[in-house]
């Protein structure tokens, strides 16, 4: 999987999906988190969650070795009272899981 920075979204090209798009929360983490997958990298963790169609973001734990991917399946997770900071974690709320280029006609007057 390669990784792509944008502005303030992190965007990540993943086989056949075309930029799926993160907040990221750099010293964050968020409640609700299942228990952690067996994922050791960033790039693995983040393609479980995109791959997981119940996935709403995960929180990668920096503090462990190897590092840690707290999986949350439920946007609520990621309201700003159920964030908290957390040094070491960084927390990856999944916006958009394919963004598609897809041109739209506006429709025609008949």
């Amino acid at each position: 999987m390669n990784i792509d920075y944008c502005s303030f979204v992190f965007c990540a090209l993943a086989g056949n999906c075309n930029r799926p798009e993160w907040i990221i929360r750099v010293d964050m983490t968020t409640l609700g988190a299942e228990d952690y997958v067996d994922r050791s990298t960033v790039e693995l963790c983040l393609e479980f969650c995109i791959d997981d169609m119940n996935c709403a973001g995960v929180d990668v734990d920096y503090n462990r070795n190897p590092k840690r991917c707290w999986p949350h399946r439920n946007r609520v997770n990621f309201i700003d009272s159920n964030i908290y900071s957390q040094r070491g974690t960084t927390s990856y709320e999944l916006v958009t899981r394919c963004a598609t280029d897809v041109t739209t006609t506006p429709p025609t007057k008949s």
